[in-house]
């Protein structure tokens, strides 16, 4: 979803990996047919520990800047820190920023996404990049699937990762369902989850 002017977008998810859970709920709206704006919160669960607490509220912004048969967006946004201090994720503030690149046609949309976020800290200070390549594939009018995948470099070598998934979607109206299901190279860790999208 990119959100034309006065539209507002909910966006639940969730994910189930090794001995975590993690909840993400996001709201977007368009200022716009090129601005939007949005707010996020997370929520994180570790059956075997005791890192679980809520995240401190994320902003985002998104800018559509080209509209031909190519779309181009520039993404930005900050986590802002001071959320749970058992979530290292959490303690400190993330800024965001990136460009998503996409085309699509009446069966099939192709996207790919670079991105980086940065945290600053004596300690914990580190940088990420991301490149995130996208293909969707319209089965039916309210059935499609999906493939991702999410190569990461990081000044923490720790943090690396190369993570792939298979998506199904189903349209019902302004409402989509999709269950998803991943694999992270690095851990070697099996991700199940879902989202739940509603466009009011």
């Amino acid at each position: 979803f990119f959100n034309a002017k006065g539209d507002f977008l909910s966006r639940t998810s969730g994910d189930l990996w090794h001995s975590n859970l993690r909840f993400k709920q996001a709201f977007s709206f368009g200022l716009t047919d090129s601005f939007n704006i949005g707010a996020n919160i997370k929520y994180h669960e570790n059956f075997n520990g005791k890192d679980d607490g809520f995240s401190n509220v994320g902003i985002t912004a998104e800018y559509r800047v080209g509209r031909d048969s190519v779309l181009t967006d520039l993404l930005f946004g900050v986590d802002l820190g001071g959320g749970s201090r058992k979530v290292e994720e959490f303690r400190k503030t993330h800024y965001i920023a990136g460009v998503r690149i996409g085309r699509q046609w009446n069966w099939v949309t192709l996207a790919g996404t670079l991105k980086t976020d940065w945290l600053f800290d004596d300690v914990y200070g580190r940088a990420n990049i991301d490149f995130i390549p996208e293909a969707y594939f319209r089965i039916t009018q309210e059935w499609s699937i999906g493939a991702s995948a999410d190569l990461r470099k990081s000044t923490a070598p720790s943090l690396d990762r190369e993570f792939v998934n298979l998506k199904i979607a189903r349209r019902y109206g302004r409402t989509v369902y999709e269950v998803r299901g991943g694999y992270e190279f690095e851990e070697k860790d099996f991700i199940l989850g879902g989202n739940l999208n509603i466009l009011f």
